[in-house]
């Protein structure tokens, strides 16, 4: 989590404020904003009120909301909570890493090390990525390419995604366009998942 988190900082850095990202209608500076946003809830920051908390992160320039970002969650936030950061970050983070990257001409695939690719098989299995997919009409599956299966809606026909756990995650983050997997089912149902508005 911490690497991420800083890769994801040097990225900023090396992009700028104003370059595009596949997030519809943000830029890079859009994106750090709501990256501090996200994590800085706090009681004072209710306190004051969400209209002037939201404006004060607008007001940072670009070199102090990366260094906001990059020291991570402040005093009272719930992401400071053990565990919770873990938890609630480390598919955003990446996710967002690569609404940077793959936003960028001549984008290249990150090798991940094996243990985040597990930590996001994990992830992938559990019931709450069952929300992801909850409008999909269709049997929904999940295959890595060491043949590892896993199975978000069991309904007939299916659809069988495989990839790494990374590419699945993007995929049903609604970043099909630029997720490096295969589609393996009924002509219609994978012309349907290609499409379909996927996440949350």
């Amino acid at each position: 989590m911490v690497r991420e988190r800083a890769a994801l900082a040097d990225e900023f850095v090396e992009r700028g404020p104003d370059e595009p990202t596949l997030c519809e209608g943000w830029n890079t500076r859009d994106l750090l904003q709501h990256l501090i946003r996200r994590e800085s809830v706090t009681a004072s920051a209710l306190l004051e009120g969400r209209r002037a908390y939201v404006a004060r992160i607008r007001e940072l320039d670009w070199p102090e909301a990366i260094g906001r970002f990059r020291s991570g969650p402040p005093p009272g936030s719930v992401f400071r909570i053990p565990g919770a950061e873990a938890a609630a970050n480390a598919e955003e983070f990446f996710v967002h890493h690569e609404d940077v990257r793959r936003a960028a001409d001549g984008w290249t695939k990150r090798e991940l090390p094996a243990a985040i690719e597990d930590a996001f098989w994990r992830r992938l299995r559990s019931p709450f990525h069952r929300i992801m997919v909850r409008h999909i009409g269709f049997g929904l599956h999940l295959q890595r390419p060491d043949g590892s299966h896993a199975t978000l809606r069991p309904a007939r026909p299916g659809v069988v995604i495989t990839g790494p756990p990374s590419e699945i995650l993007l995929f049903l983050f609604g970043r099909q366009a630029v997720a490096d997997v295969r589609l393996d089912g009924p002509a219609d149902a994978r012309e349907r998942l290609t499409h379909a508005r996927l996440g949350f």
